[in-house]
């Protein structure tokens, strides 16, 4: 289950990432779905290739999308904030009053 919710979170990626490249640069769908297919599969330098591919796809859920900031923000950095809310639900019932 958790194989078939990654691998449907990395098609709404990259997909918001081909649409980023389509508000930025102004290209067509192909070339943006390549581009995007060489960051996703061949492009990942460390820190260049995830950070650019993250942008683009934030702002192609924004923009490309009309989603709200925040949602396509979410959409690649959920992780963080998941882990911070857990960590603030512990915090807050391991508290003694």
């Amino acid at each position: 289950m958790i194989r078939l919710v990654t691998f449907l979170l990395s098609i709404l990626q990259f997909c918001a990432t081909a649409a980023g490249l389509q508000v930025w640069w102004g290209c067509s769908a192909l070339v943006a779905y390549i581009v995007a297919f060489i960051f996703f599969c061949c492009f990942q330098i460390p820190l260049i290739g995830p950070v650019l591919g993250a942008i683009l796809g934030i702002l192609g859920a924004w923009i490309g999308w009309g989603w709200p900031f925040f949602g396509a923000f979410l959409l690649f950095f959920w992780w963080p904030t998941f882990i911070l809310a857990c960590a603030l639900l512990l915090w807050t019932m391991g508290r003694k009053n």
